[in-house]
């Protein structure tokens, strides 16, 4: 197993023992005074791409999800959610190369995939809606406050490694 690979299932086991935690939600936003895992939102890994080196691991990312996503993308998904399941394992298998849910409430339906594959960095609704930079549905997170420059850069991170361990 690569160091990624590592970096990314220590990731994701320490996102999914935090959000089978109830009432495990952080007082505040992650990167706040009290916010869980020391409050960092930095950015771990790295790896080389036509514009320098690009964040492909964050050891924040599982708090960033946690307070702003999974009040709502959680398993089993939900239609109302987008369908989009955050907190099962292998989240690379429903963000890269998967189209937007095109149920009954699906706004973005043929707009695109939620993660592009083999783009570096990461591309995709998902990473437009967090940037409100989206051009269907709304930004997220729906409810409550826009997230940091921070810690949509963590989640930037995390979205590249998904993006790397899925390939071209």
């Amino acid at each position: 197993m690569t160091s990624l690979e590592q970096s990314l299932s220590l990731s994701l086991s320490l996102l999914f023992v935090c959000a089978g935690c109830v009432g495990a939600l952080p007082s505040g936003p992650p990167g706040a005074a009290g916010a869980g895992a020391g409050g960092t939102t930095g950015a771990g890994g790295t790896t080389a791409g036509a514009g320098g080196a690009i964040a492909t691991s964050c050891a924040d990312a599982q708090n960033v999800l946690l307070y702003y996503c999974l009040n709502c993308h959680v398993s089993p998904p939900q239609p109302i959610y987008a369908n989009l399941d955050l907190q099962s394992p292998n989240p690379e298998r429903r963000l890269v190369g998967v189209p937007a849910y095109d149920g009954a409430s699906g706004a973005c339906i043929g707009q695109g995939n939620l993660l592009n594959r083999g783009t570096l960095p990461a591309t995709g609704i998902f990473i437009d809606k967090m940037n409100f930079t989206q051009r269907c549905g709304s930004g997220m997170p729906y409810l409550g406050s826009k997230m940091s420059d921070a810690e949509i850069a963590c989640l930037q991170a995390w979205a590249n490694g998904l993006v790397m361990l899925v390939g071209p």
